[in-house]
């Protein structure tokens, strides 16, 4: 186990390493169809060294607890000091990680004065790119290089220990195989899948059909969707606090087709993988408010995400069916028995044990 606490070390080191020279991960440049390439990638190289584990000692050492414990407690270490720390979004280190649309529409004085600010950071200064933005590691964990290399190690491992139960093949290892599948599919596809998520927002007014969303960058994106709202609906306490707020639209596609339907908070309406949410209304005019601002959520590899979570929970209940003790067998025997009957007897228990020892073995 010590060989994997040291080598778990040395991936935080690497890590900060690239974290100085490389910057904070930049997830959007994993997006699709990148992340399917890596995905493949990593899958190919984990069938590699199961088939080279007899011939390369780390290769069969990662199937090994002693692999799996200090992994296991780095990143679930790591993942603490995220929840204790609070998180915040990753500020552009340099002019070139703003989006182009968002370049196009900046006026010329900010321009200048984010230039200005990113030669200040290179001569160590506190601008973009150098000082307080230079390292907001802690509170920025998912672009932080050490977090992403002990979870990426972690899938490694738990990799190579599924497809160690899957062809050892055996009903005792469907439980194993199940975990470890499942924790392996859930974490692979959060982290895979997270460059291909969108959230946007759509403000729409009554009676007006609206496409242009705002994404969290505050870019603009031309949607396949359009939203029109009907009538904002707001239901209030009798001390006139809002209830309920709801929004009436009907949501258009390309091809002329739309679906209409009723908006809540948490009550979303479903539209082409689309996930349209009730966010904001003009609180001033109140139930009279002329608009609705919608949040759209697309995350194409969610499913994915609860398969893992699914199978971990089939994994445990099998487990508990699996693995639950078999109820002991008492011998009877008759009190009136004489010796030759009672050294038979002990014979068939004593045999009987040695039987249950090799079963559980």
């Amino acid at each position: 186990m010590k060989e994997g606490f040291l080598l778990g070390a040395g991936l935080l080191v690497l890590g900060i390493v690239l974290q100085i020279v490389c910057g904070p991960v930049r997830w959007a440049a994993l997006a699709f169809p990148v992340n399917i390439i890596l995905l493949a990638v990593a899958l190919a190289a984990i069938g590699v060294m199961y088939a080279l584990r007899r011939r390369v000692y780390l290769f069969e050492w990662m199937m090994h607890y002693g692999a799996a414990v200090p992994a296991l407690v780095y990143a679930l270490g790591l993942t603490i000091v995220m929840g204790l720390v609070a998180q915040g979004e990753a500020a552009p280190s340099s002019m070139a990680d703003f989006p182009p649309e968002m370049m196009r529409n900046m006026p010329e004085a900010m321009r200048q004065a984010l230039e200005a600010s990113q030669a200040a950071g290179a001569m160590g200064g506190s601008g973009m790119g150098g000082g307080s933005h230079a390292m907001p590691w802690l509170g920025q964990m998912l672009n932080f290089w050490p977090f992403v290399l002990a979870w990426g190690w972690m899938l490694l491992v738990v990799g190579m220990a599924s497809l160690n139960h899957l062809l050892r093949w055996k009903l005792r290892e469907i439980p194993f195989l199940l975990n470890h599948l499942g924790v392996f599919v859930a974490v692979a596809a959060a982290t895979l899948g997270a460059p291909d998520k969108q959230d946007v927002l759509i403000q729409a007014f009554r009676d007006i059909p609206e496409n242009r969303a705002v994404r969290e960058d505050g870019s603009m994106l031309q949607m396949d969707l359009s939203i029109e709202l009907h009538k904002f609906i707001m239901e209030t306490y009798p001390d006139g606090s809002p209830k309920r707020f709801a929004s009436d639209i009907t949501v258009s596609r390309r091809d002329g087709s739309s679906v209409s339907g009723t908006v809540d908070v948490n009550k979303p309406m479903k539209v082409d993988g689309w996930k349209i949410y009730q966010y904001d209304y003009d609180s001033q005019a109140g139930a009279e408010s002329l608009y609705s601002t919608f949040e759209l959520v697309r995350d194409p590899w969610l499913p994915a995400v609860y398969a893992g979570i699914f199978m971990m929970i089939a994994g445990a209940l099998c487990l508990m069916l699996f693995m639950a003790p078999k109820p002991a067998v008492a011998a009877a025997g008759g009190a009136s028995a004489g010796a030759g009957s009672s050294s038979s007897a002990a014979a068939r228990s004593s045999k009987s044990a040695r039987n249950n020892r090799r079963e559980t073995l």
